[in-house]
C-alpha cells in the first residue's frame, strides 16, 4: 500500500517554515519590453499543489497560459502574445493576437464567425478578449489556513449609439488548490437591451491532448455543425496525434447537467495520467461547443461553454435563439477550471459522470 497522502500544510506551519509567502504560493504583477506584445501587463499565479498560471490584465483578464507541476494544461497559439493595439476586429483578424492559452472569452455581443447583419460588421468571436481591464487588483490574504489568490478588474464593451456593456471579473484560488475559479458578473449599463452572447474558449492542448486523449462528459444532444463534421460524429469525443492537412471539426453539444444542475467535462490523457477539466452551471451557459482542430502545430482541443451555440449571426436570430441582456440587468457567470494530476483523479473524475 502507498502512504496516505498528507494534508495541506496549515498557516501557523507556513509561516514558520518559510520567509516570505511565495515559497509556496503568490502573484507577481508585471510589463513585457520587446515583441508583439511589448508593452502589455500580466500576472503570474503559483500555488503549493504545482498549478502555475498567466493572467493577461490587456486581454480582459484571459488566463494565456497554465501548468501543473511542470506541464502544460493549455494550447498556444503560434501567434503568441500581443499587445492590445494590434487587435484586427474584422473578419478573421482576431487570429492574429488570439494567444490561445487556458481561457479567452469571446463576445460581449457576438461569438460567432465573421457576420455583417444589418449593416453592422461583427468580427470573429467578437472584441472583449482583446480589451484591456481597469480597475485591475492582485491580493493575497489568509482566509483561515489556506492563502488566497484573486486577480480582479473591469472591462468595458461599449460605443455611442450602441451596446453599454460592462464585465467585472474575479480569478481566485488557494494556496494548496490545484483549480482556478473564475466569477463574471455583466452589467447592462445602457437603457436599452443588449444581446449577451459570451463563450469561454478553453483550448486544451499536449501533453493533455494526445493519440487516444478523450473529451469526457454527459451529452443530451451532439450535433455537427457540417456535413464534414457529421462525417466525424462517431468519434467526436476521441482525439489522435497531429494530421497533415487537417480540417477542423466543430460540434454543438447540449450538456446534460446533474440534479444540482451543474455541468462538468474534461480532456484527459489516460497514458499520460493527466488531463483538464471544467465545472460550469446549466442555467448561467446552456450550451457546449467543441472545436477539434488536430492539424501540425494547429494541435487543440477547444472546450467552450457558451450562452449560445456559435451558429451564423443571422441564424441564431432567425431561431430566436438570441440572448438578450436587459437595461440595468446583472448576469452571473461561474467557471471552474483544474487539473487532473495522477491516474486516480482520471479514473474517479470519469467514475463520477457514470453516477
Amino acid at each position: 500500500m502507498g502512504k496516505a497522502e498528507k494534508p495541506p500544510p496549515g498557516r501557523k506551519f507556513l509561516e514558520a517554515h518559510t520567509g516570505d509567502r511565495s515559497q509556496f504560493a503568490g502573484v507577481k504583477r508585471y510589463r513585457l519590453e520587446e515583441g508583439r506584445a511589448a508593452g502589455a501587463s500580466f500576472a503570474d499565479v503559483w500555488t503549493a499543489s504545482g498549478l502555475a498560471f498567466t493572467v493577461a490584465l490587456d486581454r480582459a483578464l484571459d488566463i494565456t497560459e497554465a501548468r501543473h507541476r511542470g506541464r502544460s494544461l493549455c494550447w498556444r497559439s503560434p501567434a503568441g502574445d500581443a499587445a492590445p493595439g494590434l487587435f484586427d476586429p474584422y473578419g478573421l483578424g482576431w487570429l492574429r493576437t488570439f494567444p490561445g492559452g487556458l481561457v479567452a472569452t469571446c463576445g460581449l455581443t457576438h461569438t460567432g464567425g465573421p457576420a455583417e447583419v444589418d449593416g453592422e460588421q461583427f468580427g470573429l468571436h467578437g472584441r472583449i478578449s482583446n480589451t484591456p481591464a481597469e480597475e485591475v487588483a492582485c491580493r493575497t490574504r489568509w482566509a483561515g489556513d489556506e492563502l488566497e489568490i484573486t486577480v480582479s478588474g473591469r472591462v468595458r464593451q461599449a460605443v455611442l449609439f450602441g451596446e453599454k456593456l460592462e464585465l467585472r471579473r474575479t480569478i481566485r484560488t488557494t494556496s494548496s488548490a490545484s483549480h482556478i475559479e473564475i466569477e463574471d458578473v455583466v452589467e447592462n449599463t445602457s437603457h436599452a437591451r443588449s444581446p449577451l452572447m459570451l463563450m469561454y474558449h478553453v483550448n486544451a492542448g499536449y501533453p493533455v491532448v494526445e493519440d487516444g486523449s478523450k473529451l469526457l462528459l454527459n451529452a443530451a444532444y451532439v450535433e455537427p455543425m457540417t456535413q464534414h463534421t457529421r462525417d466525424g460524429l462517431a468519434d467526436y469525443a476521441d482525439f489522435h496525434g497531429p494530421e497533415e492537412g487537417y480540417e477542423e471539426k466543430v460540434y454543438f453539444i447540449t450538456p446534460e447537467p446533474n440534479a444540482r444542475g451543474e455541468n462538468f467535462a474534461a480532456v484527459v490523457n489516460s497514458s499520460r495520467d493527466f488531463g483538464l477539466y471544467l465545472k460550469w452551471y446549466q442555467e448561467e451557459l446552456p450550451a457546449l461547443v467543441e472545436w477539434k482542430m488536430l492539424g501540425h502545430r494547429d494541435y487543440v482541443v477547444g472546450v467552450e461553454p457558451c450562452t449560445v451555440h456559435d451558429r451564423p449571426r443571422r441564424e441564431v436570430i432567425e431561431r430566436g435563439e438570441m440572448p438578450w441582456i436587459g437595461p440595468g440587468e446583472l448576469r452571473e457567470f461561474h467557471l471552474e477550471l483544474g487539473a487532473l494530476g495522477s491516474g486516480e483523479e482520471v479514473e474517479d473524475f470519469s467514475a463520477s459522470l457514470k453516477k
